[in-house]
């Protein structure tokens, strides 16, 4: 009879042990397959295949997506999922330069920023447009929130609460700085490759 776990949590949300400590775990219980199926991360994965690369257990990558449905929270186990898909990555750049652009009067800036901190790429997306107040900063990521009602036609107040959940998803930060009238940037910080490794 083969034993297998299809949701398992690790410190990479709410649970207790590492994602290693789980897959060494699960491999002393005598499973033949796990699905690690964090919160709203996938930030535990790489190091579970890792772990398991030399077990003879197979770790299935997943996650559990904690959503809203009719005023009630649920939670959607996701497993086999492409947890590097760069699909997911191009909504948060699209969304974050044709918020720049759509923010920026004719004649002002967009710029893009990227720096290394560690094992962390640092992207910074900036703009000389209207700014963001310091009150619609702490909502700016929220669904349905628009700071700048001006534009509302042009948008319905999800795309950067998408962003942020896709950072979330990436084990990734994201974060706002502005001042009216003056602009904004837009710093996401996320996990970098380095020869093909996370």
């Amino acid at each position: 009879m083969k034993l297998i776990d299809l949701h398992i949590h690790s410190t990479a949300s709410d649970g207790s042990l590492t994602p290693t400590e789980v897959v060494n775990r699960a491999n002393d219980l005598g499973l033949t397959a796990m699905a690690l199926t964090d919160h709203d991360t996938v930030a535990g994965i790489d190091e579970a295949l890792e772990a398991a690369k030399d077990l003879d257990m197979e770790v299935i990558p997943g996650i559990e997506v904690s959503c809203i449905y009719k005023g009630k929270e649920i939670h959607i186990l996701g497993l086999y999922i492409d947890h590097k898909d760069p699909e997911l990555l191009s909504l948060v750049w699209n969304n974050l330069f044709s918020n720049a652009i759509k923010f920026t009067d004719p004649g002002g800036s967009v710029s893009l920023r990227l720096k290394s901190e560690g094992a962390y790429a640092v992207i910074g997306v900036s703009d000389t447009g209207c700014g963001i107040s310091q009150e619609a900063g702490k909502h700016i990521f929220e669904k349905f929130y628009q700071g700048d009602t001006s534009h509302a036609t042009k948008g319905n107040g999800l795309g950067l609460a998408l962003v942020k959940r896709v950072i979330d998803i990436a084990g990734g930060d994201i974060w706002v700085s502005s001042e009216i009238g003056k602009g904004s940037t837009f710093t996401v910080k996320l996990r970098r490759e380095t020869g093909g490794k996370t």
